[in-house]
């Protein structure tokens, strides 16, 4: 895989949760997104040098923005 970042929505859980693991158990550095911070953070820790948490509600007018200001930096 290639040095770019990855974004993962509904990374706190299920479907979302295993593909930011898969990723980053390939060396991919995952920003994961959700709206459970403290699971987020637990897929940080299997993961620490990979995951970057981002918690986001994209339900909310503010949760895309948040996202694509996290990409630009």
């Amino acid at each position: 895989m290639s040095s770019r970042v990855a974004l993962v929505t509904g990374a706190s859980r299920g479907i979302g949760r295993a593909v930011a693991a898969w990723l980053a158990r390939r060396g991919r550095r995952v920003l994961a997104s959700g709206r459970d911070l403290a699971a987020l953070e637990a897929l940080r820790g299997e993961h620490p040098a990979q995951i970057t948490p981002l918690p986001a509600d994209l339900a909310q007018p503010a949760g895309p923005e948040r996202l694509l200001r996290a990409l630009e930096d």
